[in-house]
């Protein structure tokens, strides 16, 4: 009988399984419950969501549109010395063009980029004929 457990016993723990599926990643996601939107009307660095104190800006993502020919926009983080988003500055897309024909959006559900707490995030689009949509949240 003692043959026959251990054998039982053995088998259990040699019986091929499957894994059980394992989460990578951080168990803080932050899904974004906010919409920011810079209307077109103005070119040069603005700010598209005000810096509060202690509170850091997470993005999902953004929608840009341009209603004029080939412009470009960047997106940045930064605090104001002088200009919007001049100080710390962390960039979170290149130049990239925009056209009336081809908007630049991004989107996911949880956020991918977040700012240092105190920190605003601003646009720079070369043209006014920009209008940005931009997903975030801010705690």
């Amino acid at each position: 009988m003692k043959k026959l457990c251990a054998a039982l016993i053995l088998l259990l723990l040699l019986w091929p399984s499957a894994a059980f599926a394992q989460y990578v990643g951080t168990l803080t996601q932050i899904q974004c419950n906010k919409v920011a939107i810079v209307e077109a009307g103005t070119s040069g660095v603005q700010i598209a969501i005000p810096a509060i104190v202690g509170q850091a800006i997470s993005i999902c993502g953004w929608n840009i549109t341009n209603s004029s020919t080939n412009g470009t926009m960047a997106l940045t983080f930064g605090t104001q010395t002088t200009i919007p988003c001049d100080t710390g500055i962390k960039k979170l897309s290149p130049a990239f063009t925009v056209s009336s024909n081809s908007p630049n959006a991004t989107q996911t559900q949880y956020a991918t980029q977040s700012s240092i707490a105190g920190q605003a995030l601003c646009i720079n689009p070369s043209a006014v004929t920009f209008t940005a949509l931009v997903w975030y949240a801010q705690f």
